[in-house]
């Protein structure tokens, strides 16, 4: 980032740029959202101070440039039950199965032009309210930042309910004290909670979210690739939806019958050995 480009200078007639150097604009918040962050477009006074200060730092003058890390990862969480703050209401609901407080991340988006610098959408950064709220059909539905069902049971069928982004609002949910219209559902991403209208909460549908969260590694269980090595001395036995065995039971049922055969095979080669 280089800084000599949020300085708040006078525009010279022969020589404008309109897109920066201005004053701050109050009525922009998501601007104001941004100020002293990567993405800030707000103009500074100058600061003299050293960008590589050991002491004080500065960043605003004329040949500061600096460079900007992200130190956490986007992970996702997919269809994972929500859970209710029944000690608020039952119809309050919180991203994170375990009932506290998770800020909800960005999926990143990869960049396709190599000159282009990147923006909230290509990190993995914090969803802000605001961003949200302008941008909510770019970070709400299939292969995005979130999403959130209804799943209900209907003769002995699951059947899944996608809210739809135009009944989504952004909204804060500091101690709940925002109740959405009828028929609307409101998310706060800082918080990542969820609020229901109180007078017609999910009742006996359960509540299954998308999202995801920052975290610096991959550690523990997780959606991503986690492989296990297979010893040379030991025989694998996978189990999944996409497995021979679909079931615990039945890989140990597979183990069991091949144990039988090894054991039946040992004696019949004993028999022959005595035999001889």
């Amino acid at each position: 980032m280089e800084f000599y480009k949020l300085l708040g200078w006078t525009q010279a007639l022969n020589y404008q740029h309109l897109d920066r150097g201005k004053t701050v604009d109050i009525r922009n918040g998501s601007s104001l959202d941004l100020i002293d962050s990567p993405f800030d477009t707000i103009a500074h006074t100058i600061d003299i101070r050293r960008i590589n200060s050991n002491r004080s730092t500065g960043y605003f003058n004329i040949p500061s440039v600096g460079v900007f890390v992200w130190r956490l990862k986007s992970y996702s969480v997919t269809k994972t039950p929500a859970y209710c703050q029944q000690a608020v209401g039952n119809h309050c609901f919180t991203f994170s199965v375990l009932g506290n407080d998770s800020p909800l991340f960005l999926k990143p988006e990869p960049e396709t032009d190599p000159t282009h610098i990147a923006d909230e959408f290509n990190l993995p950064v914090p969803i802000r309210r605001r961003l949200f709220e302008e941008q909510k059909t770019k970070l709400y539905g299939e292969g995005k930042s979130l999403q959130i069902w209804l799943s209900s049971t209907r003769r002995n069928q699951t059947i899944l309910e996608l809210v739809q982004p135009e009944h989504i609002i952004a909204a804060d949910l500091s101690h709940w004290r925002y109740l959405p219209p009828k028929g609307f559902v409101a998310v706060d991403p800082v918080l990542g909670r969820i609020a229901f209208p109180s007078r017609k909460p999910p009742g006996k549908c359960d509540v299954l979210v998308r999202y995801h969260y920052g975290f610096s590694s991959e550690l523990g269980g997780g959606e991503y690739d986690r492989p296990l090595p297979q010893l040379t001395l030991h025989k694998l036995y996978r189990v999944g939806a996409d497995e021979n065995n679909k079931t615990i039971n039945a890989a140990i049922d597979q183990w069991r019958q091949e144990q039988a055969g090894q054991v039946q095979e040992i004696e019949q080669q004993k028999n022959l050995e005595t035999q001889y």
